[in-house]
């Protein structure tokens, strides 16, 4: 216990990485990222990570793990405790002993997690201070056990009073409420230490785009206009509208959920990068690159970026061949659909069918909702078979059974929408291929961040299945 709780304080909330594992960096020394006219130190990516996370979940964990540090210290001197000499070097014998039972050496199982022994020391002292002062408070015995539960709650009292104080810290800091001061830097280096390569990587080319755009955008004398920005943030409202995955919440609830506004998301870098991205996409599909697809290549831009239709679905599994007696074969997963077709007369009484047969989970919980599609399957997050039959529906009126992977489905189409132009069109395709345009312009500048082998080497791990 006196381990877990030590190396509970330390910045590591996710799994521990091998530092042998992560490759000598080949940039200089401080830097994270370096491309063509440009470079990025470490102190600049956790300053973006602390302000890109203040307010949010992974931002609170981080802010809770450091106001605890501070919460314990603060708290002993102002009672005037100290751990014990003796008792510390209990608690290190302690420690290595529970390491060694678990098959770690010590020293190797800190340094595992990006510590010094020192450091570690200092953190296993202030988890003693911690089980002190809640004996204390709790009126125990000197020497009497305190739970990880009692210890939990002493912490979470004192610090909720202070995580609401964090919600209005001014900017540069996730906490200004003396003596409890954290800045946004301090912030960040807690969420680096937290995030694996490849998310490390993922936030740090935001901010080099983030960084980058806006130069692009002066030399080639472009001028980023409010009716970009807002043309934005209609195509994210409508997202939102659209996805039946958010529950019908707008986008301006999502944003207060995540602690931000629309108004801070208008002055923020982050929709300033979408709106120089929309620029860049015209110079990259331009005029004669759509006037140059062929017919192919047209029709599947069409099917992706054209016409929608609004769907609800329900769908009951079946296999080829029966192994039991309740198993359902293609044949007899139809019949049992016919029934409930002929039982759906208007979209509420399909939507209370789906809800309590559908045999497809995640939309089963939204009564077969699924939401605006394209004919390819809104980029292949639909069964193509699903698709493919939702567009052959009539609209309102259930439609199937059919096959589709898995078993056999009906279909509810509630409306559908046609691009209102080209010009729409052409928009909703550029606006459709921003993730492919990104990696364009970093390929182009040739970043190289200290993240890329171990990410790369990550991202393969993750890829291949292991056996056991």
């Amino acid at each position: 216990m006196l381990l877990t709780a030590a190396l509970a304080l330390a910045p590591v909330l996710g799994p521990a990485q091998d530092p042998a594992q992560d490759p000598t960096p080949p940039l200089p020394a401080g830097l994270v990222a370096q491309w063509e006219g440009g470079q990025l130190s470490e102190k600049n990516f956790q300053e973006f990570l602390g302000r890109t996370f203040k307010n949010k979940q992974l931002g609170n964990d981080a802010l809770r793990h450091l106001l605890q540090i501070q919460l314990v210290e603060l708290e002993a001197d102002r009672r005037s405790l100290t751990v014990p000499p003796e008792l510390l070097e209990e608690r290190i014998t302690e420690a290595r002993d529970a390491a060694e039972a678990e098959g770690y050496d010590l020293e190797k199982l800190v340094e595992s997690r990006g510590l010094s022994m020192q450091r570690f020391r200092k953190l296993l002292g202030d988890s003693v201070l911690h089980e002190m002062m809640a004996r204390q408070d709790l009126g125990l015995k000197r020497g009497q056990a305190v739970s990880a539960e009692q210890l939990q709650q002493w912490t979470d009292e004192r610090l909720a009073s202070l995580m609401e104080r964090a919600r209005i810290a001014p900017e540069g800091y996730a906490i200004h409420a003396s003596p409890y001061i954290v800045t946004t830097p301090e912030l960040g280096k807690v969420i680096s230490d937290i995030l694996g390569p490849l998310r490390k990587r993922e936030y740090l080319e935001q901010l080099v785009l983030e960084s980058y755009m806006p130069q692009w955008a002066k030399q080639e004398g472009i001028i980023l206009s409010d009716d970009v920005l807002e043309a934005e943030i209609d195509w994210r409202r409508r997202r939102v509208a659209e996805n039946p995955a958010y529950g019908g919440a707008t986008y301006e609830g999502l944003l207060q959920t995540q602690g931000a506004t629309l108004e801070s998301v208008r002055q923020g870098s982050e929709l300033r990068l979408a709106g120089l991205l929309r620029l860049y996409s015209r110079t990259v599909y331009d005029e004669e690159w759509f006037a140059a697809l062929d017919e192919e290549a047209r029709t599947r831009l069409e099917n992706e970026y054209g016409a929608k239709r609004r769907v609800s679905w329900m769908m009951i599994r079946a296999v080829e061949e029966k192994r039991t007696e309740i198993d359902l074969d293609y044949a007899g997963a139809a019949k049992e659909l016919d029934i409930y077709a002929a039982r759906a007369q208007n979209p509420t009484q399909f939507a209370q069918l789906a809800e309590r047969y559908s045999e497809h989970e995640e939309s089963r919980k939204r009564a077969g909702e699924l939401g605006w599609i394209s004919r390819s399957g809104s980029g292949g997050a639909v069964d193509p078979a699903l698709s493919e039959n939702a567009f052959r529906a009539p609209v309102g009126v259930p439609f199937g059974p059919f096959r589709v992977s898995g078993g056999m489905a009906l279909v509810w189409v509630h409306e559908e929408r046609q691009s209102v132009s080209e010009e729409a069109f052409r928009d909703e395709v550029r606006r459709g291929r921003h993730v492919e345009l990104r990696q364009r312009v970093l390929e182009k500048i040739e970043l190289r961040t200290v993240y890329d082998e171990a990410a790369q080497v990550n991202a393969s791990a993750q890829a291949i299945p292991v056996r056991d």
